[in-house]
């Protein structure tokens, strides 16, 4: 099924990493920022949204990093990876979704829907056989996996200093494209 078109997801390159980083923060402040002490995502940023960790990422040809636009607006970011081992329930030819950050203006629109649909296109595009992904146990987030076909077969936890100690707790999902 094609991405309608009020929606696109734009490659990242080098010059794009800071307005990358800049949606990326800010959606995650707006939607996670509770399940830190003190508020402070500051280690989650560290290793996933910095320009220098972004730009490292970026040479990983195993990952691939997108800016989502709604009429041409930066709306979120995308963030997929190739071949990412979990176990014996997930076969190595897979696609981790590593992030789908929608900034909250947008949220509740049908966006993330056409996020999970562009990450199964990209799938099939790649021959892989599984998506897969992590969501936090508490939340809204699993009934909307639940709700596209994705189902539960793991559990595992956020391991970042300065989590709550009752917010780590995390499901892992699956879907067979």
């Amino acid at each position: 099924m094609p991405i309608p078109m009020d929606i696109t997801f734009e490659p990242l390159i080098p010059k794009m990493v800071p307005l990358y980083c800049e949606v990326g923060m800010q959606s995650y402040q707006e939607h996670y920022v509770q399940l830190w002490e003190n508020g402070d995502p500051y280690p989650f940023y560290e290793e996933n949204l910095t320009v220098k960790a972004v730009s490292e990422g970026l040479k990983n040809p195993k990952q691939f990093f997108y800016i989502i636009h709604s009429q041409k607006v930066p709306i979120g970011v995308l963030k997929l990876s190739l071949d990412v081992p979990f176990g014996k329930e997930v076969p190595l030819e897979n696609i981790l979704i590593n992030k789908i950050y929608l900034l909250k203006a947008h949220t509740g629109k049908g966006l993330g829907n056409k996020c999970l649909l562009f990450a199964e296109q990209f799938a099939k595009d790649h021959h892989r056989k599984c998506i897969w992904l992590y969501t936090m146990k508490k939340g809204r987030a699993k009934q909307f996996y639940l709700k596209h076909g994705y189902i539960i077969f793991g559990e595992s936890e956020v391991t970042f200093p300065g989590i709550l100690e009752e917010e780590k707790e995390m499901w892992v999902m699956k879907k067979l494209p």
